[in-house]
């Protein structure tokens, strides 16, 4: 709801508009300032709901039939162009509309040596001044829901408080001030920045399941090169079909073989079998006599 209304009273009694119609039309004539706009027939039209203008103008009416009637008299006093589909209604304001509130600085200008009498204060005119821009005016300028945050503040507790989940997460807790700096170079959306934490999370358990398998896999990156290089695109290391077990099977396969060691392995066996002779003790069956050869 609208706490204020101003209305240009002047235009009003030029077009001879009651109050009622004057209060809708100080409403319509902010529309395009925060409505979005539609281009219909080269033109630029505007939509706003009775249900809406009900809603921010109770004093006027809450029934639609008493809007849509104010409505078009309004167009028939030659201040909207308006345009209707099955569902919607949309309306633009006439050239004639757009001296809404310029009166009265038209009436100062006619007498600017008022401002060289002494001891009068003379008003300023308001009709030269431009609006600021538009992030910086709320959706309903006299609304009681205005938002006077700073939005570059709010822009940057977001990353700040994006960064610290991030860095909760990493595994890694070195050179944070870089981090940070890599972070804000990114400055991840919403969707990014959840990409980014399920990928951290995929490859810290990826990583745990290529441990328990036996599997060599690199130290962690520290969290600024890890963030430079995007490596939350990087694919997961494939695992062995059947987990731990199956891994420690397969790591002594050689040449397509299960049951054979690898080079190293049958080396190092070798060796324990050729000590194990020199003692008289049973060497292990499952190494070739010709690699024990190769130690005697």
């Amino acid at each position: 709801m609208q706490f204020s209304i101003s209305i240009d009273q002047v235009k009003s009694l030029e077009w001879g508009l009651n109050l009622q119609q004057a209060t809708l039309f100080s409403f319509l004539f902010t529309v395009p300032s925060w409505a979005e706009p539609v281009s219909i027939n080269g033109g630029i039209y505007y939509s706003v709901s009775k249900s809406k203008i009900a809603e921010e103008l109770p004093i006027l009416s809450g029934k639609a039939d008493t809007i849509k009637r104010y409505f078009q008299q309004l167009e028939e006093a030659g201040l909207l162009d308006r345009f209707a589909t099955k569902t919607r209604a949309f309306f633009r304001l006439t050239a004639k509309a757009k001296q809404w509130n310029k009166a009265v600085s038209v009436g100062r200008e006619k007498t600017p040596d008022l401002a060289n009498e002494v001891g009068k204060k003379v008003p300023t005119p308001s009709g030269k001044k431009s609006l600021p821009p538009r992030e910086k005016n709320p959706t309903y300028q006299n609304t009681n829901n205005q938002d006077t945050k700073d939005h570059k503040s709010t822009s940057d507790d977001v990353f700040s408080d994006r960064f610290e989940k991030f860095y909760a997460e990493y595994p890694v807790k070195r050179s944070k001030a870089q981090a940070l700096k890599a972070f804000n170079s990114i400055k991840p959306d919403d969707l990014l920045f959840q990409k980014i934490i399920q990928s951290l999370r995929a490859q810290k358990e990826n990583r745990d399941q290529a441990l328990m398998a036996g599997i060599w896999v690199p130290e962690w990156k520290h969290p600024s090169t890890w963030l430079r290089n995007t490596c939350w695109e990087d694919e997961l290391i494939a695992s062995p079909v059947g987990g731990s077990h199956a891994a420690q099977s397969n790591q002594s396969t050689f040449a397509g073989q299960p049951g054979k060691l690898s080079t190293v392995d049958r080396q190092h066996a070798a060796a324990s079998n050729y000590l194990a002779r020199l003692h008289g003790q049973r060497p292990s069956e499952d190494i070739d006599d010709s690699v024990v050869a190769s130690y005697e």
